[in-house]
């Protein structure tokens, strides 16, 4: 079984009471009437204990921000691995696309680019995720440059479930506009290649829906 993380007000209890402690030891030789020898015992424990409070209370800090840097970095992972995928399902290419080719693709996106259903649902799930992400997860989120936005225009895409049609362009945008900083987030590539180099295009509703089967065997 893994160690147990202590919770957040468990931690801080852990610090007040090394701090009560070494206040009632700082305080004991006055209250106490003690001689000037054995007093300086008891204060200088108490200012042990007093450090021994500010130190925890900033390793835990430090220990916090890394935990939420990791977990930041792997919902960026997560977000950006769903934009990859719903991209493929609706306009085809490289099976296994890189982060230029990604980007490309997306800027090739015409009106005719017609959503098929099983896309539109996908596109539906990241937006909705999305939003959950950000009302759920605000800490590890914040944490992180430029994710609380590239979730931001996602979370537009869960207004299809509202009824509502976003156009082929709008939808290139919001996956674009937030494709550029997880790339960033990740290390990963932020420029694309020529539209020209793009293979395999194909963003016909029946290639979607043919993808979308392939993908889920």
């Amino acid at each position: 079984m893994k160690g147990a993380r202590l919770l957040p007000a468990s931690r801080v209890a852990v610090g007040l009471a090394f701090v009560a402690v070494g206040a009632l030891l700082l305080l004991s030789p006055r209250l106490l009437g003690l001689e000037w020898s054995a007093g300086s015992i008891l204060v200088d424990l108490g200012s042990e204990f007093v450090g021994l409070a500010l130190t925890v209370w900033i390793l835990d800090w430090f220990f916090e921000q890394r935990r939420l840097r990791a977990e930041g970095r792997r919902l960026a992972w997560e977000v950006f691995h769903r934009v990859e995928r719903v991209t493929w399902i609706w306009l085809g290419g490289p099976l296994r696309m890189e982060t230029d080719e990604l980007l490309a693709l997306l800027g090739t996106v015409r009106s005719g680019d017609n959503v098929a259903p099983c896309t539109e649902d996908l596109l539906l799930g990241l937006g909705i995720r999305s939003r959950e992400l950000m009302k759920g997860e605000t800490q590890a989120v914040g944490v992180i440059a430029g994710l609380g936005d590239a979730l931001g225009e996602l979370s537009g895409l869960a207004r299809i479930g509202e009824g509502k049609n976003p156009s082929p362009g709008s939808i290139a945008e919001a996956l674009l506009s937030s494709a550029r900083p997880l790339a960033k987030i990740l290390n990963l590539s932020a420029t694309s290649i020529p539209a020209r180099l793009i293979r395999n295009r194909e963003p016909d509703p029946a290639a979607q829906e043919r993808r979308f089967a392939s993908g889920n065997v």
